[in-house]
């Protein structure tokens, strides 16, 4: 990546303090921490990847931390998709000229989002990498982790796969929080909303 690229990613520098705060008592000390930024990617490069974090992911000793908001919505964010009913079927793009069609019986800007992030969730929750590929690509959700989340779960696949003597339930997510910065009620506000998951493999 660019100078200009990595001076701007803050994931780390957000998260270094709070591993430090909860490791610098432990009798091995703070622990050795690899960060890896992955972005756009191709398909070889994904198996690739996966194939040399799953030697890693296999050792109990090793955690791996996925970090990323979950959906930046708003014109701000060039993201405005939009269902009244809670339908991932009826999913439009906010505009000026239909923001106010926003009727009593339709969901406010904010539930919708809330439908789109809690989507997500249960995908991720099913294991499925293809299925979160195709959550992505259907939504157009703007999850700046999503290249992660999908990597981590084809390594969960790749290792259920390989050793064939894990449960269904093995490595699923389990969701233990969802907010939102904001409100948002009409295509002018915007909001970032956030997700927190464990899994126990």
């Amino acid at each position: 990546m660019s100078l200009e690229i990595d001076e701007e990613e803050h994931s780390f520098e957000m998260h270094a303090p709070y591993i430090y705060k909860l490791t610098q008592f432990l009798p091995q000390g703070i622990p050795k921490i690899v960060p890896i930024m992955i972005s756009h990617s191709s398909e070889s490069f994904n198996i690739e990847i996966c194939d040399i974090l799953s030697q890693y992911f296999r050792d109990e000793s090793n955690t791996f931390v996925i970090s990323s908001d979950f959906c930046h919505w708003g014109s701000r964010f060039g993201y405005t998709k939009y269902t009244p009913t809670g339908s991932l079927d009826d999913l439009i793009s906010l505009g000026i000229s239909n923001e106010l069609n926003n009727s009593s019986n339709s969901l406010k800007v904010y539930k919708s989002i809330e439908v789109l992030d809690k989507s997500a969730m249960k995908i991720a929750s099913t294991g499925s990498s293809k299925k979160w590929k195709d959550y992505i690509k259907t939504t157009g959700n703007t999850i700046c982790g999503q290249k992660p989340i999908e990597l981590l779960l084809r390594i969960i696949e790749k290792v259920r796969e390989d050793d064939d003597d894990h449960s269904k339930d093995w490595g699923t997510f389990k969701w233990i929080g969802y907010s939102q910065s904001s409100k948002p009620i009409t295509f002018s506000d915007s909001s970032v909303s956030y997700a927190s998951a464990f899994a126990v493999v």
